[in-house]
């Protein structure tokens, strides 16, 4: 039994960790997490060469190198301790593993972060990401919450709130967040089997229960009504989700340099290396209207161009969702466990190569395997891409 490609067990390793980050460290110990990680960046293909013999086949090298050495207590250990004394003296936090004087670090020594270890959870992470790279070359849904049922919040007997009853806990709960749509009762299953927000429902019904009590003589103004902005159409394949600037450095790095052309970059002595180089949304649509200008084609100012949400286009032509998020927060979530964040105020989802693997931890890259829809719920701040939602997480 093997991984069907080089980066399979790494991609599987990556969705994992990315979940057990949210229950990090009230119910998973950093420990624990630390260990997935470092397991996870020996996983990738970059970086083989501490186990690796010469013109060995990659895939064969991860099975004799990790699998067979880390899939049991005494070799996790022996594993872990390896790792530790050849990374540990690189900086002050002992890269991955926290342990330190820093701020950062949640152990003073080895010995603290190896007490802290949950083997179990460990090595049963280690196993099902190594089997389900075996059959599939990206996850499919939620692993975590399929292995450990009891990390799960459990919706499925709450009341489906309706009409005033809705609205009363809304104004209660003043943001109808993703997890609180939930728990009103208005949950769906997706194709990968995982219980998701029905925000589609949901939506409905909230509208329906606010034209209700207008027709009923209470004034409601029109703010008050959520909206969803259809966006449009995204072709299948590879997309990358997560910050402006780092994405599109990622995904077009051509229209990148065409941007960087313009006044606001003059000030900026080099950054031909710089990958974090504060691009926003409005420099976009600058470079959009130099480009129409250029043409002939007048198409308004600036401000009558930028909305909430809608579509970009990359230099081949092709397009890009992007969303400037109503609440300003940092820190996204989607229903198949990847984490986003955002510090340019906006969020993209833009397609990329199909053999490009993600190795930052700011974004996650997602396969769709049929064209798909894109909608902005901006009251409730959740993007629906297809059925998976990227939502705000406070």
């Amino acid at each position: 039994m093997k991984p069907v490609s080089d980066c399979a067990f790494y991609t599987h390793l990556t969705a994992y960790l990315d979940e057990m980050h949210v229950f990090m460290p009230k119910r998973i110990s950093s420990a624990t997490c630390s260990a997935v990680a470092i397991l996870q960046c020996d996983a990738h293909p970059d970086n083989a060469e501490d186990y690796f013999e010469e013109d060995e086949d990659f895939i064969d090298g991860l099975l004799r190198g990790i699998y067979e050495w880390a899939n049991n207590h005494e070799g996790l250990l022996e594993y872990l301790k390896d790792r530790y004394e050849n990374w540990g003296d690189d900086d002050d936090e002992s890269w991955l593993f926290y342990i330190g004087d820093t701020n950062r670090c949640h152990y003073k020594s080895y010995e603290e972060f190896a007490a802290d270890l949950d083997l179990e959870m460990i090595i049963t992470i280690f196993n099902n990401c190594w089997e389900r790279s075996s059959q599939f070359k990206f996850p499919r849904g939620r692993q975590l919450l399929k292995d450990y049922p009891e990390f799960k919040v459990d919706y499925s007997k709450n009341k489906k709130l309706k009409g005033d009853e809705l609205l009363s806990q809304i104004k209660k709960d003043i943001i109808p967040s993703y997890e609180k749509i939930k728990s009103y009762g208005y949950i769906s299953i997706n194709k990968n089997e995982d219980e998701v927000a029905n925000v589609d429902e949901f939506f409905q019904e909230h509208r329906n229960a606010l034209e209700t009590k207008k027709n009923n003589g209470k004034e409601i103004k029109d703010h008050l009504f959520p909206s969803a902005q259809k966006i449009g159409k995204l072709s299948k394949g590879k997309y990358l989700i997560g910050d402006l600037s780092r994405c599109l450095s990622i995904a077009d790095k051509t229209l990148v340099d065409e941007i960087k052309t313009l006044e606001r970059f003059r000030s900026f002595d080099d950054f031909d290396e710089d990958e974090t180089l504060p691009i926003r949304i409005e420099d976009y649509i600058d470079y959009e209207n130099k480009i129409l200008e250029n043409q002939k084609i007048k198409k308004g100012n600036k401000s009558e161009n930028l909305y909430l949400c809608g579509f970009g286009k990359k230099s081949d032509g092709s397009q890009f969702v992007y969303i400037l998020p109503c609440i300003d927060e940092s820190y996204f979530q989607d229903d198949n466990g990847g984490r986003y964040f955002q510090s340019s105020y906006c969020l993209v989802c833009i397609k990329v190569d199909d053999n490009y693997v993600n190795t930052e931890v700011n974004m996650h890259s997602y396969v769709f395997e049929d064209d798909f829809e894109c909608s902005y719920f901006n009251n409730y701040d959740v993007l629906k891409l297809g059925d998976l939602h990227v939502y705000s997480v406070y």
